[in-house]
């Protein structure tokens, strides 16, 4: 059996990693800046409470509770038993922070608020301009 060479990161990396993390960045486009998969980025957010005080805002902002968000299609929502009325949304944001697939995308965040974008057509709600086409 074969294991995966451990991934540090220098304190100055770390330090990057949260700037670019607070100014909203994507995992996997932090990931790709330091040539490493997005899964070497989220255990250091995640130690730190980095992923949850975020997602919360993004609920928050967007007035949703996590039952709202919750991705019940391609993703481990039915095996976790998750689609049970009696979940809580504490638990819920648990099992979200754990398997980040299940929160269902995009969120957008403008000056003009943050919005969860399903269909994908409510963005234009957000923008100053439309795009051309």
């Amino acid at each position: 059996m074969s294991y995966r060479r451990r991934i540090y990161f220098t304190s100055e990396q770390k330090s990057e990693i949260w700037d670019r993390w607070k100014s909203s960045e994507a995992m996997s486009s932090i990931g790709r800046g330091f040539d490493r998969d997005s899964s070497s980025i989220y255990p250091l957010l995640s130690r730190t409470g980095g992923i949850r005080p975020q997602l919360l805002a993004l609920f928050a902002g967007a007035s949703l509770r996590p039952r709202m968000a919750l991705r019940e299609t391609k993703s481990p929502a039915v095996e976790l038993g998750l689609l049970d009325m009696g979940v809580t949304d504490e638990a819920l944001l648990d099992v979200m922070l754990e398997h980040p697939i299940l929160v269902n995308r995009p969120f957008v965040v403008t000056p003009k608020g943050i919005k969860f974008c399903r269909p994908s057509e409510t963005v234009f709600d957000l923008l100053d301009r439309l795009p051309p086409g």
